[in-house]
């Protein structure tokens, strides 16, 4: 017969048969070590984003992210809550806007800009709820770009400030 394991004598096809299994051995013990590598990774990955949650819920934050391409809005369940904004609702960049207040908007406006431009975001603003309430809000977030340094998303937390604002008016 033909065949890389076929050779004159047996001892020269127990010899390739050696090399063969020594070769794929080392080959599948090179996959599992990456595979670990990669599970441990995950592992203390999805740790550090369990623990980024708990306190970002500690301290009664929201979080907030816009993909620029798309113009993808995604919020947070504080954010959610932050807005009065159904858990499960479709939110965007328009239930945003509808939410700001009429004279904050050009805030908002610059504030985004800021953040295209690669800037930080530093911004507070009223939000008017349906039926005439007022709540601070303030927000603040950073740019995320592409490995050309092009700006994909924004992204940033943002926190209920209405008691701060409401003593202060006190004042």
């Amino acid at each position: 017969g033909h065949g890389p394991f076929v050779s004159q004598s047996p001892a020269g096809n127990a010899l390739a048969i050696q090399l063969f299994i020594v070769v794929a051995w080392t080959l599948v013990m090179s996959l599992a070590a990456v595979i670990n590598e990669r599970s441990v990774a995950d592992d203390k990955a999805r740790l550090s984003e369990e623990q980024l949650a708990v306190a970002i819920d500690a301290a009664q934050l929201g979080r907030w992210d816009w993909d620029l391409a798309t113009r993808t809005l995604t919020w947070s369940e504080g954010t959610r809550r932050m807005y009065e904004v159904p858990l499960d609702g479709e939110v965007g960049i328009e239930t945003f806007q509808r939410l700001v207040h009429p004279d904050d908007r050009p805030l908002i406006a610059a504030a985004m800009e800021d953040g295209v431009q690669g800037r930080p975001i530093d911004v507070q603003f009223r939000v008017v709820f349906q039926d005439g309430r007022i709540r601070w809000i303030h927000s603040r977030g950073r740019t995320v770009c592409d490995e050309l340094g092009r700006p994909m998303r924004l992204v940033g937390v943002k926190v209920d400030i209405t008691e701060r604002k409401t003593a202060e008016q006190r004042l």
